[in-house]
């Protein structure tokens, strides 16, 4: 039958012949639709993950970049419609406070029962400016182990520790199974761990459960076990110090918190190490002495971004009086406001100055 066909039967019809029709394309339709609506991935909520990294969240480690979902070029978006993402991120980082924990060792655990599917190690582990990314764009997941789980489910873990991988291809794995250590290979210049799920070729967001077709927002069906908190910004490091605290220094893991210092020490400095600051973020610090009293202290808002930025406060040690001899007290605060609500971080540090004569 043409089309030309088609359209005169058509239009040869009754009304009520021509409604019953369109009736019937309404429900097929609609049929199709629901069909289409089954058939979209889902996260099958049966399948849970444990965090794959052993490490103290908030603690010594923290998620530092969130899934993106908003897959348009050049604009991000983690599941919470914040701006913790990397450009087509798909997966979470997992970042350790410093190089020298990296030295120590922590370990990457598999987050769910499964088979190794495959592995690549070899890779150096290197300290790489962000400017010169793209020289290193042939492998960005640098040492890494695949696992494959049950229903479908695959869970990869990149940026691995040369030499630490500890499983090889077939081998069966439980959860919670030590199989590397976080480490710094490929594409990245911080020692990270970058997880990320996918099943029946579709990409998920663990802290969502949604997949890279979907948007931020809404509502969440977590693929964590256990619930686990939104962290836009942390304190990564802090302490006191004697003189002028040096960033590569405090990245290093290198850099002294002193918990007592004599009375003839000239100056102290409260320092710390952000992580994730973005431009009208609130920096809050003060310094103060065993009765309470500001020593010193800072309220600034930022006019920039930047993924860890060392900050520090300074006082000196009064002429005439000195120190208060003492317990005194070091605080910062960060605070953010998006999207109506309010994210605040506060870190505290003690100091004891005790009675001393200085050396000749």
């Amino acid at each position: 039958m043409n089309t030309f066909f088609a359209h005169t039967q058509i239009s040869s019809v009754s009304a009520s012949t021509l409604k019953r029709v369109l009736m019937r394309a309404i429900v097929l339709i609609t049929l199709i639709i629901c069909v289409s609506g089954l058939a979209k991935p889902s996260a099958a909520q049966d399948m849970k993950f444990s965090f794959p990294a052993a490490c103290v969240l908030h603690e010594n480690c923290w998620v530092s970049s969130y899934f993106d979902l908003n897959r348009r070029n050049g604009r991000t978006a983690d599941f919470t419609c914040g701006t913790i993402a990397k450009d087509n991120q798909n997966g979470v980082h997992v970042s350790l406070k410093d190089w020298r924990s990296m030295t120590l060792g922590v370990p990457v655990i598999a987050a769910q029962d499964g088979v190794i599917a495959s592995i690549y190690e070899g890779l150096p582990d290197l300290v790489i400016d962000p400017k010169r990314m793209n020289e290193y764009s042939d492998n960005p997941c640098g040492n890494a182990v695949l696992i494959e789980h049950e229903d479908g489910w695959y869970s990869r873990y990149c940026h691995l520790r040369k030499g630490s991988i500890r499983v090889k291809s077939g081998d069966a794995v439980v959860k919670g199974q030590p199989i590397a250590q976080i480490g710094s290979s490929g594409m990245t210049d911080w020692p990270r761990l970058d997880f990320s799920l996918s099943r029946n070729g579709y990409l998920f967001d663990p802290f969502s459960g949604k997949t890279s077709l979907e948007k931020c927002g809404g509502i969440f069906t977590p693929l964590w076990e256990q619930p686990m908190t939104y962290t836009p910004f942390a304190v990564m490091q802090s302490g006191f110090y004697v003189g002028e605290p040096k960033k590569n220094v405090a990245e290093g893991g290198n850099l002294p918190n002193y918990n007592v210092l004599p009375s003839f020490t000239p100056d102290i400095s409260l320092w710390a190490v952000l992580m994730n600051l973005r431009k009208g973020d609130r920096i809050v610090m003060q310094i103060l002495d065993p009765k309470g009293f500001v020593l010193r202290s800072i309220d600034e808002e930022l006019d920039f971004d930047a993924d860890r930025y060392l900050v520090y406060l300074r006082a000196v040690r009064p002429r005439n009086l000195g120190w208060d001899l003492g317990l005194h007290t070091g605080t910062v605060q960060l605070v953010r406001q998006e999207h109506a609500e309010t994210y605040e971080v506060f870190r505290t540090n003690t100091l004891n100055i005790y009675e001393a004569e200085k050396p000749e």
